[in-house]
Formats: structure tokens, sequence, C-alpha cells
């Protein structure tokens, strides 16, 4: 809201009605909220289908719930305004740890080579990049993303973006994002 984001979809699968009943439809906090529940869990992108006639000819932005950050948007709106050419503009965050993250790989100007999710030896990579799990979205992307079946961001629809030409953007985020998405 603080950044001007007033409409905003969830996507919920684990202990939804948590969620719901918490924010309810986002009235008391001045914006409207938007669920959808996942009866099986169909991946990162696999997801946004059930959302194509919510964000209908929009482009849109994508954050993965288990993150916890504030990020400066209005940061990551103009290089995504500024990168017209993108499908995408993806946020990058240089980290020490490596193993077990989804390495990135750009080049000179910003724009993004390779994507690697997880490998087995990321030092062969020549990167300290990793995906922060936050995408600004051009709705084209919606093209690419097959519907009904599982899929996911970094190991399915990124890398064939870049297969098929698309150029996608980086944008690296200096401030603090810790990954909650597991106990430990």
């Amino acid at each position: 809201k603080e950044y001007g984001i007033t409409d905003i979809g969830m996507n919920l699968f684990h202990l939804p009605d948590i969620i719901t009943d918490y924010f309810g439809n986002g009235e008391k906090k001045g914006i409207k909220l938007t669920f959808r529940k996942e009866e099986i869990l169909l991946g990162t992108s696999g997801a946004i289908n059930q959302f194509r006639d919510w964000i209908d000819k929009e482009d849109f932005l994508v954050v993965y719930g288990d993150n916890y950050f504030h990020l400066d948007y209005n940061n990551l709106f103009d290089r995504f305004d500024k990168t017209p050419e993108s499908i995408a503009t993806v946020c990058l965050q240089h980290s020490k740890v490596l193993t077990g993250k989804g390495l990135v790989v750009i080049n000179r100007n910003g724009a993004i080579t390779a994507f690697v999710e997880k490998p087995e030896h990321p030092e062969k990579y020549c990167t300290d990049l990793i995906n922060a799990g936050i995408y600004c979205m051009k709705n084209k992307i919606l093209e690419y993303i097959p519907q009904g079946v599982f899929s996911d961001y970094s190991k399915d629809i990124f890398p064939a973006l870049l297969k098929y030409n698309q150029i996608m953007s980086s944008y690296i985020i200096k401030e603090p994002l810790t990954d909650i998405g597991t106990i430990e």
C-alpha cells in the first residue's frame, strides 16, 4: 500500500484459512485482496494461471510469500519502466551462500543471460547473484506459462524465455531479504 499497490492477489495452499481470516478482504487496511486456493501445487509459475482473469491485460508483480523483506518498489518499477524491451524485471541479490539457491548470470547491461536453479556445484557459474523471488512482468509472459500443469519460474519459464530470445532485465536489491520458507 505504501507504494500504491492496492489490488493484491494471494495464492494460498497450506492453512489458507489462517490468512483469509486474518486479512479478510483487505478493506480494513485500505486494499483489495483477492484469494485463490490451490488444491494441488502447480509451482511458482503454474499458480499464476488461477489469476489470469484477475490480471486480464495488465502487467503485474509477483512476490514469493516465503521471503521477509522491505523493498523500495518505486526503484523496481522505475527499472521495469526503463526496460520496455524486457518481458520481465527480476530482482536479484548478491549472496555469500550459493548452495541451495537459484543462481542468475547477467551481462554488463544487466540483462539476464542464464538461470540455474539450485545447482550441485554453484561455484562453476561465476556469479554470486541469486533469485530473490520478486518479479515485475509484462502480461505477455502468460503466453509462455502452460496451463493446467506444474511449472516453476526459475526451472521452467525463465530458462525457456532465454531460449526464445526474450529479454529479461535484472534489478539488484540492496535491502536485506530473508528466506523464511523453512524452519531452519
